[in-house]
């Protein structure tokens, strides 16, 4: 297929290089940002373009993968276009594509995505469209860069988008202050790697809930009593440990 790709952050980095992989044919990315712009242009053999006016119109995909609240402004700034225009995000609905084209809908990556990966992770993507039509091109066209599609309705997306925050975003930042306690307490946080790929690794088999493990499943108050202690001086990770250890066993008496 002909796509043209606008934006040029973590997004359109991964999903540009998927679809040429694919064997389509990205002509075009449209980008303010001419480094990163040319840089994604460059890997997939195609050419940068900073004004969205100037792109073609006669493309089969569009794919407008930038933040939430500039999805707007492309539309409104672009030309309307004869191929299927989707965007990237998981909370804006598709309506505010109504005016590019009367083909479009969603092409929501289910995944962290880094600008500059050098490898492609997988990538679940979850399409809608505004027609059945439309659909089934957009579905046919998502099976080609990964083999993980769904077909969710609209009104699902923000829950999915709620759980995606709470597996990554929310477990990344306890990474992230895991890392700094243990820079604190002058121990190296890779120690907790084997572990943390571990914990990954039993939800291929169990559910999360039969995977517990830990001093607040086993409800071993005398443990639970010293770690609160010794994080008496640290208010938020306290406040952080007694809620998580009070949902854990919450969660496990139900």
């Amino acid at each position: 297929m002909h796509v043209i790709i606008v934006g040029s952050g973590n997004v359109a980095f991964n999903l540009a290089q998927l679809i040429h992989k694919a064997g389509h044919h990205i002509s075009h990315v449209v980008s303010r940002n001419s480094t990163s712009g040319q840089a994604i242009a460059a890997l997939v053999h195609g050419a940068h373009i900073i004004d969205v006016t100037h792109m073609p119109i006669t493309a089969q995909v569009y794919i407008i993968a930038v933040k939430d609240n500039a999805i707007q402004h492309i539309v409104d700034a672009m030309p309307a276009v004869t191929g299927i225009v989707v965007h990237t995000s998981g909370t804006v609905p598709i309506q505010v594509l109504l005016t590019s084209s009367t083909q479009y809908g969603l092409l929501y990556p289910l995944q962290s995505l880094l600008y500059g990966n050098l490898t492609i992770p997988h990538i679940p993507l979850v399409i809608h469209a505004n027609t059945l039509a439309v659909q089934d091109a957009l579905w046919a066209f998502a099976n080609t860069i990964s083999h993980t599609v769904q077909c969710l309705p609209p009104q699902v997306l923000p829950h999915i988008h709620i759980a995606a925050v709470l597996v990554n975003n929310f477990t990344n930042h306890l990474y992230t202050l895991a890392y700094t306690y243990c820079v604190s307490k002058q121990l190296n946080f890779d120690l907790l790697l084997p572990l943390i790929q571990e914990t990954t690794n039993r939800l291929l088999t169990y559910t999360p809930a039969q995977a517990q493990t830990g001093p607040a499943i086993r409800h071993d108050e005398a443990t639970i009593t010293k770690h609160e202690a010794m994080l008496s001086d640290n208010a938020y990770l306290l406040q952080l440990y007694k809620l998580h250890t009070q949902g854990i066993q919450a969660t496990a008496a139900t």
